[in-house]
């Protein structure tokens, strides 16, 4: 086979792969009309071989610029995907982070002492000796709450109560009773979620925040005296 055969077969070679490669990446294979200029070794001859493709455009390459373009064009592609596909990751996971995201908050008494504008907690001798508290809660904006309370005795959980509520920005306000023998291990939590949407069409979101109560922390010493007949 003659120089200029040799050319021809490695010139039609390059462009089967060429479109091969840019197909397998979902591209559509290049419509133009690709002239090489083939040179003989030994003449100064210049022979133009066309490919059978669409005469949409016409450019002259050479084999080593349809090279440096196929790889050029194929690692764009190629990059482009990868930090696509990254970016989505990422907002994803922040977003399922963030959304699904709930936090612990400990109400001690010195905590309510530091946030009197929010939260309010006041214990007193109740009938039959039981604790009496109510806990008022203030919020900026208009939330969803559980108010959940475990009642134990002498290491046993004997009773517990989840009561939900849509809730306004000032005066949520929460009663219950305690036996005197049971305030020690006895817990109290409220969890606070947003809304999304107003009036009857409000839904709670995920993301919580779960208000955790030591209620005998809130139970001044005399008062929890009396309660146990002392």
């Amino acid at each position: 086979m003659s120089r200029i055969g040799r050319t021809i077969a490695a010139c039609r070679s390059q462009i089967r792969r060429f479109q091969r490669r840019t197909v397998s990446r979902g591209n559509s294979p290049p419509v133009v009309c690709l002239e090489f200029l083939v040179r003989s070794a030994h003449t100064s001859v210049e022979a133009p071989v066309r490919w059978p493709v669409p005469h949409f455009a016409v450019r002259r390459l050479n084999i080593s610029e349809i090279s440096k373009k196929a790889s050029a064009e194929v690692s764009y592609s190629y990059m482009k995907r990868q930090f696509l596909l990254l970016g989505c990751f990422i907002a994803a996971t922040f977003a399922t982070t963030a959304f699904a995201l709930t936090v612990n908050q400990q109400v001690t008494l010195a905590y309510v002492r530091e946030h009197p504008k929010e939260w309010s907690v006041k214990v007193a001798k109740g009938k039959d000796n039981l604790l009496d508290f109510t806990i008022k809660h203030d919020v900026a904006t208009r939330m969803y709450h559980v108010a959940h309370l475990e009642v134990y005795h002498n290491g046993k959980l004997i009773a517990t109560s989840d009561t939900p509520s849509y809730g306004k920005k000032q005066g949520n306000t929460f009663h219950f009773s305690i036996s005197a023998e049971s305030i020690a291990e006895s817990k109290f939590d409220l969890s606070d979620s947003s809304l999304a949407g107003s009036g009857e069409d409000a839904v709670p979101i995920p993301g919580t925040i779960i208000h955790q109560f030591r209620l005998l922390d809130f139970v001044p010493e005399q008062v929890l005296k009396s309660a146990l007949g002392k």
